[in-house]
């Protein structure tokens, strides 16, 4: 930001590229919005408010930009008990997850949340606790037997652990999914059907452009995001766990992430948020849990979701 108030300074004009609101006020003059490649005004920074400028961007009202979720807890999908990780980045930590809701992890960064979600896919190494899948332990979860048990992670990193930049979008999109009879057969991959199959959840996702065969390294981040989750669509899974699943992306992009969720969980799946972003867990989650330094600390209803609530056991104190 000082360098560019500097050649600003001098009487340089600058195009600055950004989906980033402080950047936006702090940096800008003038503002160009363009959505699905095409631009849809321009306006004067101090002249247009944040929520204008997120209206601009997404096409409707930003009380439209997370859905409203109908969600109905059934049965318990999964269940973790008293788990502690090896490097003790988790401590103790329980909680439950229903078929058709989302819950939600809170927490400040390195709270221990991401690698909550990281040792119930087999991520990290489990030094105590128990994780059950319905009525089934799983003992030394690995991501091959959790993918096996019908759960889909999304890690935080798309770039060095969600996708393989160098291969295309068909590749990335199907890779957990290749047991499908639909697109193997043996050791047979049947690379017609593959190209078939990932047309609906990519179009479902508003990938941009459209182009299975594209690097995934060529995508916008948002649709570098949308990308990994495709893979989420390619098969029915029980129970999604999403580590910051918008992070890094412009909030047209947050839109299509937040109705994939609505459609997941509304289809009877369970969802796993963890999240930075305090909105999100406000307006997606049935409940949350709050972590500090690895510890869950407490539990909060959808009644009781605020941003003050939330914050207010991020240090540690307890419901």
């Amino acid at each position: 930001e000082t360098a560019v108030a500097l050649l600003k300074a001098r009487g340089v004009g600058i195009i600055y590229v950004s989906h980033r609101m402080s950047e936006i006020r702090n940096l800008s003059d003038r503002v160009t919005v363009l959505r699905g490649g095409k631009k849809i005004g321009t306006v004067v920074t101090a002249e247009i408010s944040d929520q204008g400028l997120i209206e601009m961007m997404v096409g409707r009202p930003v009380e439209q930009l997370f859905p409203k979720i109908e969600d109905k807890p059934g049965a318990v999908r999964l269940e973790v008990r008293d788990l502690t990780t090896e490097k003790h980045s988790v401590i103790g930590a329980s909680f439950t997850a229903h078929a058709g809701e989302v819950v939600g992890l809170a927490g400040l960064v390195g709270c221990g949340r991401s690698e909550l979600c990281r040792a119930v896919f087999g991520l990290e190494t489990i030094e105590a606790g128990t994780i059950m899948l319905g009525e089934k332990p799983i003992e030394r979860p690995t991501p091959t037997s959790m993918l096996a048990a019908n759960v889909c992670y999304f890690p935080a990193d798309r770039g060095s652990e969600g996708l393989a930049l160098v291969r295309p979008a068909r590749e990335n999109a199907t890779m957990s999914s290749l047991d499908l009879p639909q697109l193997s057969s043996g050791p047979v991959l049947k690379f017609w059907r593959e190209t078939e199959t990932i047309k609906e959840p990519l179009t479902n996702l508003a990938l941009r452009p459209l182009a299975p065969e594209r690097k995934a390294s060529a995508f916008s981040g948002g649709n570098q995001q949308k990308l990994m989750l495709a893979r989420g669509l390619m098969k029915s899974f029980d129970v999604y766990l999403f580590d910051e699943p918008t992070v890094g992306i412009d909030v047209g992009a947050k839109a299509d992430v937040y109705n994939l969720i609505k459609s997941l969980v509304e289809a009877g799946a369970s969802v796993v948020v963890s999240t930075s972003e305090l909105p999100e867990l406000i307006n997606l989650a049935s409940r949350v849990y709050v972590m500090h330094e690895g510890k869950i600390v407490a539990e909060l209803a959808q009644h009781e979701l605020s941003e003050a609530q939330v914050l207010s056991h991020y240090f540690g104190g307890r419901a």
